[in-house]
């Protein structure tokens, strides 16, 4: 859609018509457009936003966005930590790197209007959650309880986050073979209520 301001109200056209020279469509409030299907976030109605300069505006902008579901997503890659993980008491003993893999899934439409951090998830705050699973206290047997942790910590940390999906990988894996690493990877949700 095409966005045009005119005597103080916004107008919403066709961007079709808008080529053509045809009259653009009914006058909203200023600031927001018709609802529309937000391509980047499923499951709601995303609403165009002309330039604003009141804090009013933006806060608009975050309750609308705060009512979808986000097929938008953040990516935290290569991720690697230091720890004594693992079933063989020489991995208790050496230790080895763990290499992780976030892809966390919320609706990143209010940041990207705002440009306002607050709107978004904080990456450091990421980090530590997942540098304080893998390099903690407990000793873990098995990567797919490293990585179910990893997934508990963001969804209970950050409410923004819908859905996440984990990797976690051990490149030196103590096998009698030649591999680039072994992993696991797991999508949890938050769940309803």
């Amino acid at each position: 859609r095409v966005l045009r301001q005119v005597s103080g109200a916004l107008r919403v056209a066709d961007p079709a018509a808008a080529l053509e020279g045809a009259a653009p469509s009914k006058a909203l409030p200023l600031g927001l457009s018709s609802p529309s299907p937000s391509p980047s976030c499923r499951g709601a109605h995303a609403w165009a936003v002309a330039p604003f300069s009141s804090s009013a505006a933006a806060g608009d902008i975050r309750k609308q966005a705060g009512k979808t579901k986000g097929n938008d997503a953040i990516v935290l890659k290569g991720m690697t930590f230091f720890a004594r993980h693992g079933v063989l008491e020489e991995e208790a003993v050496l230790g080895q790197r763990f290499v992780v893999d976030l892809k966390m899934y919320c609706c990143l439409e209010a940041a990207g209007r705002t440009d306002d951090v607050g709107d978004t998830v904080d990456y450091s705050r990421v980090y530590g959650a997942v540098r304080e699973v893998v390099e903690g206290e407990r000793r873990y047997q098995l990567i797919e309880a490293i990585a179910q942790d990893i997934a508990a910590s963001i969804l209970g940390g950050f409410r923004q986050v819908d859905s996440v999906e984990v990797a976690v990988k051990k490149p030196q894996v103590a096998l009698m073979g030649q591999l680039d690493y072994s992993g696991v990877q797991i999508h949890r949700f938050r769940e309803a209520g």
